[in-house]
């Protein structure tokens, strides 16, 4: 069986698959606004496994129906470009 790999595949093609996985990601994401933002609790940068009251601290944006994002590297922490989708409250 064959299995495409990216040096396989035309620009047009990578560009379609590279939106529709940011739509599949983030796509919730749109028509919300945001309405607040905030350093995160001690105990959430323990939930990741972060340290917390770093010079750099960790923050969560708000958005309008109550859900949020905090910005990090990647899943792993490690790189740039991922948004951590969740749901914390806002307080």
């Amino acid at each position: 069986m064959a299995t495409d790999i990216a040096q396989d595949k035309t620009d047009k093609q990578l560009d379609k698959e590279r939106r529709d996985y940011i739509k599949r990601e983030f796509g919730e994401l749109i028509n919300k606004t945001i309405v607040g933002i905030r350093p995160l609790k001690r105990e959430e940068c323990e939930a990741l496994a972060w340290e917390y009251g770093y010079e750099r601290d960790a923050f969560v944006v708000i958005l309008n129906d109550d859900s949020c994002f905090i910005p990090m590297a990647d899943p792993e922490g490690n790189g740039a470009g991922f948004l951590m989708l969740a749901n914390l409250g806002a307080s």
